[in-house]
């Protein structure tokens, strides 16, 4: 799934390359002709009802279950691995190092279907339990202490405890923190461990559990059924669920840890002890990517073009060449990023793409689909 994601992506940059202005212009002009004769009363106006159900059906189907399932999958062999690893009670180097490339590879899965927040992941603040962040009063830090120094077991005790010491950012601290893993018990150590990854995977068990079951929460949403007045009503929320995740990446992920120089806010970065804060932003753009023009019959470009909408479709087809582009020569480290001043500005250049390519996709994209969304995911600054 998570493959996919990010061949998809970088195949989008042979896709697009052959767009140009030009026939942009032609559609365009076709397009305002059609209106027009809309306008006159010469042609009915779309029925997207269709469309949006086939849309939901994709997201549902091919992203967000998949996404839900890797992830589960992932945490359900570092569990296993963490149970092998503490069974004398006490990790060495070798195990931890094992801990750690599992904790990139949930991560990475997580940050696939992280811009979703509705459903079975937002019940019981499933969310915010996985990964509490922005984390602007050092929950995570302050939670993961508690922990380490509890005199009573944490394990059946962990799911009441701060949301700051449950997910994925309390585990980046304990694998990816060296004075974390050498200057407590190693005991005490193994048990918190174990607790936030059993935690995490029955977090993730219970969201694909819900996710399958039968006239549940994902039967409800593809159809447009209760809480959804209708397909419209669940695209419109998809749709500021996805918009607003473009404004927490601008802002959060990428401007608040530049700061105002080098060497930036490194602590403010998404996932700094691991320094995976990058990778983190490569996956979401391949997410969007998936979204906008998947090989799929029924992404959110197929439906512009299906609905005549041709030169929109170009022109978000191209711009988000643009994003990939500039995306493209962004280091690996994203600590290094801050250091430097061109890749600071570089990242800069990717920040002011994804404004343009949010800025086509709430506003122009929106309006073309007869959609109304919500005035936080409209922001395009």
């Amino acid at each position: 799934m998570l493959k996919k994601l990010i061949v998809c992506s970088i195949s989008l940059h042979l896709v697009f390359a052959c767009s140009n202005a030009e026939k942009v212009a032609e559609n365009q002009h076709a397009e305002q002709h059609t209106e027009a004769s809309n306008a006159n009363g010469k042609a009915s106006a779309p029925d997207y009802e269709q469309a949006y159900s086939k849309f939901l059906e994709f997201v549902a189907q091919k992203q967000l279950l998949p996404g839900y399932q890797d992830f589960h999958s992932e945490l359900s062999n570092t569990l296993a691995n963490v149970q092998s690893g503490c069974a004398d009670m006490a990790l060495n180097t070798q195990e931890l190092a094992q801990l750690q490339d599992h904790w990139r590879a949930a991560m990475n899965h997580w940050q696939s279907v992280n811009w979703f927040k509705m459903g079975p992941v937002a019940a019981e603040s499933r969310h915010s339990r996985i990964q509490y962040w922005p984390d602007g009063n050092q929950a995570v830090k302050r939670g993961v202490e508690k922990l380490l120094l509890s005199k009573t077991p944490v394990l059946d005790s962990l799911a009441n405890q701060n949301v700051g010491a449950q997910g994925l950012p309390a585990l980046e601290v304990l694998l990816f923190e060296p004075a974390v893993y050498s200057a407590n018990p190693a005991d005490k150590y193994c048990e918190v461990v174990q607790a936030i990854v059993s935690n995490l995977n029955q977090m993730a068990t219970e969201v694909v559990a819900e996710w399958q079951k039968p006239n549940g929460f994902a039967a409800a949403f593809m159809q447009g059924q209760e809480p959804y007045s209708g397909t419209k009503d669940a695209m419109e929320e998809l749709l500021s669920n996805w918009f607003e995740h473009f404004i927490l990446l601008k802002d959060n992920k990428m401007t608040y840890p530049l700061g105002i120089s080098a060497p930036g806010i490194p602590q403010l970065a998404e996932s700094p002890f691991a320094d995976h804060s990058m990778q983190n932003l490569r996956v979401n753009l391949a997410a969007s990517a998936a979204l906008i023009n998947e090989n799929e019959a029924h992404n959110l470009v197929a439906i512009l073009e299906n609905a005549g909408k041709t030169a929109l479709a170009q022109q978000i087809k191209q711009q988000w060449l643009a994003v990939a582009s500039a995306a493209a020569s962004l280091p690996v480290s994203f600590t290094a990023l801050l250091d430097d001043d061109a890749e600071r500005a570089q990242l800069l250049k990717v920040k002011e793409e994804i404004s343009n390519l949010q800025q086509l996709l709430a506003e122009d994209m929106t309006k073309s689909l007869q959609l109304t969304i919500g005035f936080n995911a409209l922001d395009g600054d």
